[in-house]
């Protein structure tokens, strides 16, 4: 039977996977080449081809948190 709150619950679990798969994929490629020589490494978060990691998380968070929290409820 469909019920909103299984669906709230799937949604919740997929965008806390995407979260998981952005943190593992950030500590895997993206720390070891921050952390190799600063500060001269550091220059790769810095000019217009900069990494932006920031448009990846700034939406995922509270999209995530906002469906955690209505999935408890609904549950």
């Amino acid at each position: 039977m469909f019920r909103p709150a299984n669906l709230l619950l799937s949604l919740a679990i997929l965008s806390y996977i995407i979260v998981i798969g952005g943190a593992t994929y950030e500590h895997l490629a993206v720390v070891p080449q921050w952390t190799a020589a600063p500060p001269a490494s550091l220059a790769m978060f810095q000019g217009t081809y900069g990494l932006q990691a920031q448009n990846f998380w700034i939406p995922i968070h509270p999209v995530t948190l906002i469906l955690m929290g209505a999935a408890l409820i609904a549950n």
